[in-house]
């Protein structure tokens, strides 16, 4: 799901994605054929044909060797064409059958790590505001053209600010760097841009605003993305580290369907939310998704304020919007539980609970659902709007275009006092978010000051 790999194909072996096998044991004969496969690894929204092979004459006997070659070139193909989508854990499973009527097993899936190529474009980011005279950390970011983190050579690059050259990045072989020099005595809003020596490479950064003295700031995180731990790819590590290095969030939740989880997984969700905490920096949230089908609520996203002794209310056990609210209210304060429903599997917006319902979700891969927050609205629910992403390769916050979905990462906005756990989940909770489409807008008006008054 979400990937642009290449399609398996059994039938011609000139061309590409081209996939074969052969046994050691000389009695045996096989075929192709299909068989339907649904789930994370076969037609996501119902049953997809996989290819399969079946011994058609002989008997395997134990020791005998059974090669699958994906993206067989020995009859003229090109090889298999992997994805765009750069992350260190791309799937490619095996299943076994022992007969007409008997349950698919799955074997461990072979694992590949797919890297970023060449640089062709660069990207900064900054923090959205800042105080007269404070110093900033501005990461500037060499991709390829997809949007992966660039492998190889860099190239130099002066630094602008508005125009003016103000530093220079070396040339070398790290595609992240970071620039914590900067500083600015004059309040007013400041952009970033980026050239390579030769000019073929220029990118920008989002603009800074620049204030008079401390005042609440504009935070960016990501609240619906996924991993390969349940249903995507990738490992927790890699979402992790992306969303903090690459795409430079300042909170960011993991939010596996709980529909594929048990306790040992959400145990690792919990032991990360609390490894990648780094005060002041970077914020992760325990989080997981309730996946109900539409008609018995549709899919919330739950955070939790801190990840320490959290239970899951979980669809298994609480199978209706009205049991999760519930549920999650028996095992917790309302203040340090936050759930938002998505539209595209329509959460149920007749039905909201104010006590920890308090943001709508309006925008990610799937498109645009202004006329969802609209209908939470029309009940009399007083929600908030964020975008996410629910993109399902591990690049949480900077996720390009993929797998026929036509819109690129939305980010959630948060106008919080101060870049910590505890301001982020109040702000949060208390709706002073908004959603963008991926660019880091400064809303001014949305501001607060420090006493929470707008």
């Amino acid at each position: 799901f979400q990937s642009n790999q290449g399609v398996y194909q059994t039938g011609d072996p000139a061309g590409d994605n081209y996939v074969s096998v052969r046994t050691s044991n000389p009695a045996v004969r096989m075929r192709a054929s299909a068989a339907p496969l649904s789930g994370m690894f076969g037609g996501f929204r119902g049953a997809q044909d996989m290819p399969f092979f079946e011994v058609m004459e002989g008997e395997l006997k134990p020791g005998d060797k059974v090669v699958v070659t994906i993206g067989d070139k020995s009859g003229g193909g090109r090889g298999f064409r992997m994805q765009s989508f750069a992350n260190d854990g791309l799937r490619n499973p095996l299943f076994v059958s022992f007969g007409a009527g008997t349950q698919l097993m799955s074997l461990k899936p072979v694992l590949f790590s797919v890297s970023g190529g060449p640089v062709a474009r660069v990207r900064g980011f900054a923090p959205s505001t800042a105080s007269v005279g404070e110093t900033v950390t501005v990461s500037v970011r060499g991709e390829d053209r997809w949007r992966n983190r660039a492998t190889g050579r860099q190239p130099a690059y002066d630094v602008m600010v508005n125009g003016e050259r103000v530093s220079r990045i070396a040339a070398g072989d790290r595609a992240i760097t970071l620039i914590d020099t900067l500083k600015f005595d004059r309040p007013g809003v400041y952009r970033l841009s980026f050239r390579s020596d030769d000019g073929r490479i220029t990118g920008e950064a989002n603009p800074i605003w620049v204030r008079e003295g401390k005042q609440a700031g504009v935070y960016w995180g990501e609240t619906h993305a996924h991993s390969g731990f349940t249903e995507g790819e990738g490992s927790i590590d890699f979402f992790y580290t992306f969303g903090r290095d690459d795409a430079r969030l300042d909170f960011l939740g993991m939010s596996e369907h709980d529909t594929w989880m048990d306790d040992w997984e959400w145990e690792q969700l919990r032991s990360a939310a609390k490894r990648y905490d780094k005060p002041g920096e970077f914020v992760p949230f325990l989080a997981y998704e309730w996946t109900a089908v539409t008609t018995f609520g549709g899919h919330h996203n739950v955070f939790f304020r801190t990840a320490e002794g959290r239970q899951r209310t979980p669809i298994q056990t609480n199978p209706t919007l009205t049991q999760l609210y519930e549920g999650l209210k028996k095992r917790n304060d309302p203040k340090d539980v936050l759930v938002i429903p998505h539209a595209h599997q329509t959460g149920e917006y007749r039905i909201s609970d104010a006590d920890v319902e308090n943001l709508v979700e309006v925008l990610s891969l799937h498109g645009a659902f202004e006329w969802f927050g609209q209908k939470y609205l029309e009940q009399g629910h007083e929600v908030g709007f964020i975008a996410a992403s629910d993109d399902h390769l591990s690049h949480p916050g900077y996720a390009a275009a993929n797998g026929g979905l036509g819109y690129r990462s939305g980010l959630a906005a948060v106008v919080a006092p101060e870049k910590s756990r505890d301001a982020i989940f109040d702000s949060l909770k208390a709706r002073r978010t908004y959603a963008t489409s991926g660019e880091r807008i400064i809303l001014g008006d949305c501001v607060i000051t420090n006493d929470g008054s707008r």
